[in-house]
């Protein structure tokens, strides 16, 4: 956590240079009383402008934001399934046939290079582990045995099916309208 001075100062320095900010409220597991995190609060409330952007995973944050701070736009995982102004969603996932669908590419955000391997069957459990670890974070919960936590560096994601390189950014994404991107973080 950081001071109000400190998180102005940030916002101040993005938007000095055009750049848009986009939060990351990824927990699935929010409820009510998660809503009136103080420190969310401020970050929303400094950063409350339609050139900026939150990314949601749970549908009640969502209708939160959206009537708390209607200036922001929101983008939802695809799979949660609730209808958002844009939606964000695993590279992988976009294979041709599903590129050539969409027809409003400005609504897509897409993930890449996440840590998870490739078709992983842990996912779900992962990100729910991950969620119940930010809400507990002062208690000890069990530990989620995620085999990638091992096995993730660069080099290693470079070997997956799933890697965009940036010839494949261009080739296949950029040059067929997609204009935002979101660089999978977790776990690196």
């Amino acid at each position: 956590y950081c001071d109000k001075a400190t998180i102005l100062k940030f916002l101040k320095y993005y938007s000095d240079k055009k750049i848009s900010v986009s939060f990351s409220f990824e927990n699935i597991l929010i409820d009510k009383l998660h809503l009136n995190d103080a420190f969310s609060n401020l970050c929303l409330s400094l950063a409350h402008d339609k050139k900026n952007s939150v990314l949601v995973a749970s549908p009640l944050l969502a209708e939160y934001i959206k009537e708390k701070y209607p200036k922001f736009t929101i983008t939802a995982a695809l799979e949660c399934g609730f209808d958002a102004d844009s939606y964000c969603t695993d590279a992988i996932r976009l294979t041709e046939d599903k590129i050539s669908l969409i027809n409003d590419k400005s609504k897509y955000e897409i993930l890449l290079n996440t840590a998870c391997i490739d078709d992983c069957p842990h996912r779900k459990a992962h990100i729910k582990y991950l969620s119940a670890e930010q809400i507990n974070f002062h208690k000890n919960i069990p530990y989620f045995p995620c085999p990638v936590e091992y096995d993730c560096d660069f080099y290693t994601l470079q070997n997956r099916k799933s890697f965009v390189s940036f010839e494949k950014l261009c080739n296949k994404y950029i040059q067929n309208g997609f204009t935002k991107f979101k660089i999978g973080s977790e776990g690196l």
